[in-house]
């Protein structure tokens, strides 16, 4: 946290990041595009030298606040567009069209830096999906209207995803390894954020960038360091700030 702090102050500027994902209607849910304020993403941003996007921006107009503290988020609801199969009703008086909550979350994402983006969806293989650009430009509507500018986060490649490493069955590796290693997680958030490239980064892939997600089988944990974390976490220092 010292280093990043040094980090952050020389640079002057701390950079807005916004945690948000499109999803597709399912379990009696309507879709929706959700920007998370779950607790540990507010205080990793913060660890990490950054700040999130205020969630009391008047761009929020009009979405639905849910959660506790410690897994909230504010999300624009979407009702199913007209000849929607087996559509869900969305039932919110805040509901909207697709169009329309797009174009609230490309207001708000023109004050962000960094995006991390946490959309699913399953591949042809029924394994979560390797996101790729065009994917996540077309969740969003990125580039598609030239009345709106691309968010900044976009136009200079630093949105990411969680899938730096995942199993053999497209399981990722942020939901189990990086609840174990926090010092690891602040370290590739800082580096995400920072834009440092000066070693390889774990859970945070670059989607803009063509980062692929590296796959971890049980090869890779051979039984003689069963009783340790596999691979043991090594934690390179924040490069120090330059004059």
């Amino acid at each position: 946290k010292d280093e990043v702090a040094g980090l952050a102050k020389q640079k002057g500027k701390a950079p807005v990041v916004a945690w948000v994902s499109y999803n597709l209607a399912g379990f009696g849910m309507p879709a929706t595009i959700k920007f998370s304020y779950a607790a540990y993403k507010v205080v990793l941003t913060a660890d990490g030298g950054g700040r999130m996007l205020n969630p009391s921006s008047a761009g929020f107009k009009g979405a639905v606040e849910s959660g506790t503290a410690a897994t909230r988020a504010l999300s624009f609801y979407i009702e199913p567009a007209p000849g929607t199969k087996d559509p869900i009703a969305c039932d919110k008086p805040q509901c909207m069209t697709l169009a329309e909550a797009r174009a609230k979350s490309l207001a708000l994402l023109q004050s962000v830096d960094v995006i991390v983006e946490e959309s699913y969806r399953a591949g042809a293989d029924f394994k979560p999906k390797v996101l790729t650009g065009a994917d996540i430009n077309s969740f969003y509507g990125f580039g598609s209207n030239s009345t709106v500018p691309t968010p900044p986060a976009v136009t200079n490649q630093k949105v990411f995803t969680l899938d730096g490493i995942v199993g053999p069955s497209g399981a990722q590796g942020w939901f189990e390894g990086a609840m174990v290693q926090p010092a690891k997680v602040l370290s590739d958030f800082a580096r995400a954020a920072h834009d440092l490239t000066d070693v390889q980064r774990t859970w945070f892939r670059n989607v803009y960038k063509g980062q692929q997600p590296l796959v971890q089988t049980a090869s890779n944990c051979p039984a003689a360091v069963k009783a340790t974390l596999c691979p043991t976490p090594q934690i390179t220092p924040i490069p120090a700030p330059t004059a």
